[in-house]
């Protein structure tokens, strides 16, 4: 089963979505189940206003701001395949409760008005472009989950 178009616009849709999923089930297309999506997507949310643990070398972030920063908020498109940096993947784990850990991300997210963390890669991001990365970033994880609905 192939993987789905997803491009989820806002942070309502990706919860909509992450709560349908675990209420209707899915098939997997990829090679995580919605636990270890949930638990991965959460980190860039809560990086936003925290900092990342980890930051690219100078050359990574200056070819990731030169080349590919524009192209990734143009296109919404993650390319699949790509590693998930260290300690961002997850074994399976309890499915509400990382929905659960997902939704408090997302809050804490939303609610935070102060300024925004510099992304491992792109550098200085708005809140408007930390949201839009973040609902690109999972909507290409969750594309990789099919809802039993949509089987035919």
């Amino acid at each position: 089963m192939p993987k789905r178009e997803l491009d989820l616009k806002d942070l309502d849709g990706v919860r909509e979505e992450v709560q349908r999923l675990h209420t209707d089930g899915y098939e997997k297309t990829g090679a995580w189940d919605l636990s270890q999506i949930c638990e991965h997507i959460a980190i860039p949310l809560r990086m936003a206003v925290d900092g990342s643990p980890f930051k690219a070398n100078l050359f990574m972030r200056v070819m990731a701001q030169l080349f590919m920063k524009k192209k990734f908020f143009r296109e919404r498109k993650i390319k699949p395949g790509l590693s998930a940096p260290n300690g961002t993947a997850f074994e399976s784990s309890d499915e509400a409760a990382a929905v659960a850990k997902l939704n408090d991300a997302i809050q804490y997210f939303t609610n935070h008005t102060g300024p925004m963390a510099d992304h491992p890669f792109f550098g200085k991001l708005s809140k408007e472009q930390w949201h839009d990365f973040n609902t690109i970033h999972c909507s290409h994880h969750l594309a990789f989950l099919v809802p039993k609905a949509e089987q035919a």
